[in-house]
């Protein structure tokens, strides 16, 4: 995503633009938000903190800076730069101004200084009337919206209550200290142990489909990996320096790399068949060091259709109120983007995601569990994590950006409702 008649720069985005924008400075105070936010509009400051996210992140990629000064100068131009600006200003206005009525009163206080910095942005040019006014109704929308619906801040999951966790922890270890390529088969085998789990599905074929799905993908990547390096035991972190693969050859991993990280994370529409979380950490950090050790060419290339699944999975697990399902795509679709801000990011959701899982918080089965949306010290990092996604996804899929901003805005915003039984 690029300004108008804004000639991109050779390389990437530069330190000034990506360490010293003042707006993003200036936005960190939305994270204490959540933490100051009344119970029934926690969901609305996260949806505030997640919109700033995107904003910043499209005047990071579009004019490469978000510092005031620098995007005046920018914003001078040419009309489209200040169409382009004022624009992008008027959604974090709009994202961040004093509705839904009445409004909360600690998120409108904490909104102050990115708002004085928005405003320093346009000082002394003027801003583009008409795109401004389209930007903050833009922005306002999904928050007005999201009042309108009910079902907020509930979480609705099944018991997730599967036995041994440390079987996932020891393998999360293992794949992030020793990372021998041959580790990554282990990630399916807790699925294929024998006994019953609480809250798996009863059929066996129905509990074993995805788990074998993903063996099926690994043992294919291991067996094409291996044959490239000549040895079983090479480690997943030199792989692209000791083994380089061809164009085609990384595509072909890169498909079966991406196949098994689905079916492992198993989202929606998926989950019915495999409603388990416990893997969601490993899974993000598998997916990353796929997309940066093994064929990260191939994982750019594959990325787009790949979001194109796990975002409107996302969206639909959040109005659907399964916070869990829609957490944990995210995080994988952190993982895949192949830096630290997205794995970083990709962590804390799969961490989050996985709490009704690690922690009892509700003792009958079938009761709605609630998480980061109950919880001011949850609801924090998650805000700012879905911030990061946002932006990181900015950088190559406008589009889906976009999509995952409204949808999650939207969906956070709404009403809150008691807690209800579901079957």
């Amino acid at each position: 995503m690029t300004g108008p008649s804004c000639p991109r720069r050779v390389g990437t985005v530069t330190f000034r633009a990506v360490i010293l924008p003042a707006l993003t400075w200036l936005a960190l105070p939305l994270l204490l938000g959540p933490l100051l936010a009344s119970r029934s509009r926690r969901g609305e400051a996260i949806a505030r903190v997640v919109l700033a996210g995107f904003t910043v992140g499209a005047l990071v990629v579009g004019a490469e800076t978000a510092v005031p000064g620098e995007l005046a100068r920018y914003a001078a131009a040419t009309p489209g730069n200040a169409l382009f600006v004022s624009l992008t200003l008027g959604l974090l206005i709009g994202a961040l101004g004093p509705w839904p009525w009445p409004p909360d009163r600690w998120p409108q206080v904490v909104a102050l200084p990115v708002l004085a910095g928005a405003v320093a942005a346009m000082w002394g040019n003027g801003p583009h009337w008409s795109g401004l006014l389209l930007g903050a109704v833009l922005g306002a929308l999904p928050l007005v919206a999201g009042r309108t619906l009910p079902g907020g801040g509930v979480v609705r999951e099944p018991d997730l209550s599967e036995a041994a966790p440390g079987w996932w922890l020891a393998i999360t270890a293992a794949i992030a200290l020793a990372e021998p390529l041959v580790l990554i088969l282990l990630l399916p085998m807790p699925w294929l142990l024998p006994g019953r789990r609480r809250g798996w599905p009863t059929p066996v074929l129905r509990r074993l489909c995805m788990p074998l799905l993903a063996l099926a993908f690994g043992v294919a990547l291991v067996w094409l990996a291996v044959t490239v390096a000549g040895t079983p035991w090479i480690r997943l972190g030199d792989y692209i320096s000791a083994a380089p693969l061809s164009a085609g050859a990384e595509r072909l991993a890169a498909v079966l790399a991406l196949g098994m990280v689905v079916a492992l994370a198993a989202p929606w529409p998926l989950t019915p068949i495999a409603p388990l979380l416990l893997p969601v950490p490993a899974v993000v950090l598998l997916a990353h060091r796929f997309a940066t050790d093994l064929a990260p060419q191939g994982v750019a290339a594959w990325l787009p259709a790949v979001a194109m699944f796990l975002v409107p999975s996302a969206v639909m697990e959040a109005f659907r109120g399964r916070w869990a399902g829609a957490l944990g795509s995210i995080a994988v679709l952190g993982g895949l983007l192949g830096n630290a801000w997205g794995l970083v990011a990709g962590l804390v959701l799969a961490l989050v995601s996985v709490t009704p899982s690690l922690r009892r918080t509700a003792p009958v089965r079938g009761v709605d569990r609630v998480t980061f949306l109950t919880s001011p010290w949850l609801a924090a990092p998650v805000a700012g994590a879905l911030a990061v996604v946002v932006a990181a996804l900015l950088r190559s899929e406008v589009v889906l950006a976009t999509l995952l901003t409204a949808g999650l805005a939207t969906a956070l915003a709404r009403r809150a409702a008691p807690p209800v039984r579901t079957p």
